[in-house]
């Protein structure tokens, strides 16, 4: 916008001056400047929040190197934003903070000497770390990817490292007790119905506590010993389960020198190791389940056929595809079950069910991680077994070598 003035009559040069700088303060705009990125280390008392650091993208922490730095963003399309660890040079998102809570762009990350909460601008807490013994003397970001609190001593209060989300980088240490949980989607960064398990014999991925892939299974894993797995840990040579000795007892080779890798757990089930190749382009070294009919979901509750470039999903005979997407009964009088209630009892389930065979060709991906609930049994066994609990949706049984799949229906 631009002001014009003439000079009033009968006044001095001086006084025009001061009218003119009178009205360029009333009405000119003012200007918010951006806050400038620390470099490996914070003291309290400090705040932040996207809308605080907008002109460095929520960035407000950087390390030594500016290898990683801690940010407050969003995913676009999405406008829900998260107090996460990026890896500088590819924007991957390492670790997050609230990813059950998401912030808006003014809501509020505060360092104070009890610890870090995030907060809503009414006040109300998103996120916190847990109470401390001592005072917080600062927040530092490692090299490596690790945010630390310590106290005046330098001692580790607690890090982000021991609360893994669905990543893990190089040096990273995962434990038995710990493990990965994926996102619902790309933007999404709400905990997912798949989980990365470290287990005394493996590595495990999980859908409902249900194996359906383990690193052993990768072509290039070898076993080199039976002893009990302490921990998974991936440096620039490979991936590795160690037993309590720090002796190798799973490891996957990986070919090539990468100053950054990241393993994930992604959102649809499937673990993945990459480097990135160029700005935007990235190598796949490991996946798992390579396959995607391997993955508990990937055609729903339908029928995934293999083939050579992907999976091809379609309904099961006797099913067809509704408006929605999912397949459901083609006779409009059978249903499949609801979720498990209290006001539905075992009685009542019992007497409306019915059952649709399917067979043989057709397998279950959790059959071949877990032993059979009844061995040397009827099929009658079985169908009384799945028809007194709500959480059974079908079996499967295996005569003279041939697998049949049955589903039940209401």
């Amino acid at each position: 916008m631009t002001i014009q003035m003439g000079e009033p009559e009968n006044k001095t040069p001086t006084s025009s001056y001061s009218f003119f700088f009178f009205i360029c303060c009333v009405f000119l705009p003012s200007f918010t400047f951006s806050a400038s990125i620390s470099t490996h280390s914070i003291s309290p008392d400090f705040t932040a929040s996207n809308f605080q650091f907008i002109d460095t993208s929520g960035a407000f922490l950087r390390s030594q190197n500016g290898t990683f730095k801690a940010t407050i963003d969003a995913m676009p399309p999405s406008s829900k934003y998260y107090f996460s660890i990026v890896h500088s040079a590819t924007n991957i998102i390492i670790w997050s903070a609230n990813r059950n809570r998401p912030m808006s762009s003014s809501d509020q990350l505060s360092l104070t000497v009890n610890g870090l909460t995030v907060t809503t601008q009414t006040g109300q807490s998103l996120w916190s770390t847990p109470q401390f013994n001592c005072d917080i003397s600062a927040m530092q970001l490692s090299e490596t990817g690790n945010l630390v609190l310590v106290d005046a001593g330098n001692n580790t209060l607690w890090e982000s490292f021991d609360h893994p989300t669905d990543t893990i980088v190089m040096g990273r240490r995962i434990p038995i007790g710990k493990s990965l949980q994926s996102a619902v989607s790309y933007d999404d960064m709400s905990v997912g119905d798949y989980r990365l398990e470290v287990t005394d014999r493996d590595m495990v991925l999980q859908w409902n506590k249900m194996n359906y892939w383990k690193l052993s299974m990768d072509p290039e894993a070898v076993r080199n010993s039976n002893k009990a797995v302490s921990l998974m840990v991936m440096n620039g040579t490979g991936l590795y389960l160690l037993a309590s000795d720090n002796s190798t007892v799973v490891q996957v080779a990986l070919n090539g020198s990468s100053s950054f890798r990241r393993d994930k757990l992604g959102a649809y089930g499937r673990f993945s190791i990459v480097r990135p190749r160029s700005s935007d382009k990235w190598e796949s070294e490991v996946a798992g389940p390579f396959e995607d009919c391997d993955l508990p979901l990937y055609c729903n509750f339908g029928l995934c056929r293999r083939n050579p470039l992907d999976g091809i999903c379609s309904c099961l005979p006797e099913f067809s595809y509704q408006t929605n997407g999912d397949c459901m009964p083609v006779n409009g009088l059978l249903s499949l079950p609801s979720a498990c209630t209290a006001a539905r009892n075992d009685s009542q389930l019992n007497s409306s069910v019915s059952y649709l065979k399917f067979g043989p060709g057709m397998d279950y991906f959790a059959n071949n991680f877990r032993e059979p609930d009844k061995n040397n049994v009827t099929l009658s066994v079985c169908q009384d077994l799945c028809s007194q609990s709500c959480s059974c949706l079908g079996f499967s049984i295996e005569t003279l070598l041939v697998l049949v799949i049955f589903l039940k229906i209401i």
